[in-house]
Order: C-alpha cells, then sequence, then structure tokens
C-alpha cells in the first residue's frame, strides 16, 4: 500500500514538474514572442532610415553627376584640360565613395532581412514544440485518482 501510495505520490510530482516547465517553456515563448515584435519594429524603424539614407545618397550623387557636368562645361573653355580632369577625378571619386556606401546599406538591409526570418523561424519552431508537449501532458481522467491526502505534497 505504502509503494502504492509513494508511486502515486511520485507522479503527482513528476506531473507538477512537468506543469512547471510547461509553463516556463510558455512564458519563455511569451518573451520570444515580445522580443520578435521589439526586433521587428528596430528592423522597420532602422529599414526606413536606411532608404532615406540611400535616398538622399542617391540625390546628392545625382547632385554631384550635374555640378560635374556644369563645371565640366563652364570651366572647358577657361580651365587647361590637366585642370579639368582632375576636378572631374575628384568628383569621380567622391561618387564611386557614395556608390560604395549606398551598396553596403543595402546589403545591410537584407542582412537585417534574413535576421529578422531567423527569428520568425525559431519562434514559430518554439510555439510547434510548446504545441506537441501540451499534447503530452493531456491525461485521461478516469487514470487520475483524486488526492485525498495532500500532506504528502506539501
Amino acid at each position: 500500500m505504502q509503494e502504492l501510495f509513494r508511486a502515486r505520490s511520485h507522479s503527482i510530482l513528476e506531473l507538477e514538474k512537468a506543469k512547471g516547465q510547461l509553463i516556463m517553456e510558455r512564458e519563455k515563448t511569451k518573451l520570444l514572442a515580445q522580443e520578435k515584435l521589439v526586433l521587428i519594429d528596430q528592423y522597420r524603424c532602422e529599414t526606413e532610415r536606411l532608404r532615406a539614407e540611400i535616398e538622399a545618397l542617391n540625390a546628392e550623387v545625382t547632385s554631384l553627376a550635374k555640378d560635374l557636368v556644369n563645371i565640366g562645361q563652364a570651366q572647358v573653355s577657361t580651365l587647361p584640360v590637366s585642370k579639368v580632369s582632375e576636378e572631374r577625378s575628384h568628383f569621380q571619386l567622391h561618387s564611386e565613395l557614395r556608390d560604395a556606401q549606398i551598396l553596403k546599406l543595402e546589403a545591410q538591409v537584407l542582412e537585417l532581412g534574413k535576421y529578422n526570418e531567423d527569428l520568425s523561424a525559431q519562434l514559430k519552431q518554439e510555439r510547434m514544440e510548446g504545441l506537441e508537449e501540451d499534447k503530452d501532458l493531456h491525461l485521461e481522467p478516469e487514470l487520475v485518482e483524486p488526492i485525498t491526502d495532500t500532506t504528502a505534497i506539501d
């Protein structure tokens, strides 16, 4: 009889332990979902900021290209050929640096997108694992005996 009581108490303790783990996993899933929302918002803000920066850089490149054409046209007759070439080289270098910066920013946007996808997949996987654990804890009511003596649990 005592052995049956010990086995039953042990089963109850195991069930309580499993319930506690399930609660912790649910809390972890909630925290991950909140973290995902924060990261999505950060990703959106960073993407918007990078896009705005790219647009500004593109506008500056366009402006520099126009300036280069204007300087080239205005100074062709007044500057020696070597000076015109020097000015164009300067503007071309500046334009190439801006192009490189734009490419770098676009790469960062892509990287943030991949990171967001990875976090979404991780969260989805953890939710699926939590659902599987919920199914495993389903007990048949007729197999569970009511507890009449709670002193063993306390």
